[in-house]
Parts: C-alpha cells; structure tokens; sequence
C-alpha cells in the first residue's frame, strides 16, 4: 500500500513536472526582437524580400537631375523633379509603416500567446504547491 502510493506520488510529481517544462518554453518578450530594424530594410529589399518595403533606389539620378534644373534656373522642371521625389519618399514612408504596422500586429498576437502561457504555467504551479504543502502538513 505504501509502495503504491510513493509510486503515484513520485509519477504525479513526474508527470506536473514535465508539464510545466514543456509549458514553460522560454519566449523573449523584448518588443524589438524580431523586428527589422531601419538600416536593415535596403539590404531586405536587396534580398528580393521586399514585397512589402519599396526603396527609393534612383535618389542620386534624381538629385544629379534636381541639382542640374536649379542651376538652369528651370523652376518648371525643378518643382517636377521635387515633386517625383516627395511623392518617392512618401511611398517608401508609406510601405515602411505598413511593414512596422504588420510587426507590431504580429508582435502583440505573439505576446498574447506567451501571456497565455505564462499564466497556465502560473496556475500549474500554484495548484502543485498548493498540493505540496497539503501533503507537508
């Protein structure tokens, strides 16, 4: 009778252990982790990753040809060529935003999951050493 129940003791107290070992794979809720970082969004687009990141690449032949324009006194052409410009920035602005938009998502659905966790381990525990200290009384 004894041997049987340290037997279910020691098993019960295997099992919760494995468990929570398994519930409580670490997840890193640094909220920069993962995410792509400013001076990384060229070299993603360099990559062919970048179906959602449009980088402004012809900047220089644009500004080679805004620079020519003003010294011309061509104000015409000038306010063109700055208008191709702003209207470049803001697209790549604009797709940028969208991708820290996406990651922030992502982020906060991955946040939700590990709070989820987090607090099913918490409960886990709570009900084994609730159950420890009934057995130690």
């Amino acid at each position: 009778m004894l041997l049987s129940y340290i037997s279910s003791l020691f098993l019960l107290c295997f099992y919760s252990f494995m468990v929570v070992s398994a519930a409580s794979i670490p997840v890193t809720r640094d909220p920069d982790s993962g995410m792509i970082t400013r001076t990384d969004y060229v070299d993603l687009a360099s990559r062919g990753n970048s179906n959602s990141v449009v980088v402004y690449t012809d900047f220089e032949k644009d500004d080679a040809a805004l620079e020519a324009a003003e010294a011309a006194n061509d104000a015409a052409k000038a306010k063109k060529i700055h208008d191709k410009m702003a209207k470049a920035w803001k697209k790549q602005a604009d797709s940028i935003a969208k991708l820290d938009e996406k990651q922030r998502k992502q982020y906060e659905k991955e946040l939700a999951k590990a709070t989820a966790i987090d607090a099913r381990v918490q409960a886990a525990n709570n009900v084994f050493n609730a159950w420890i200290a009934r057995l130690n009384q």
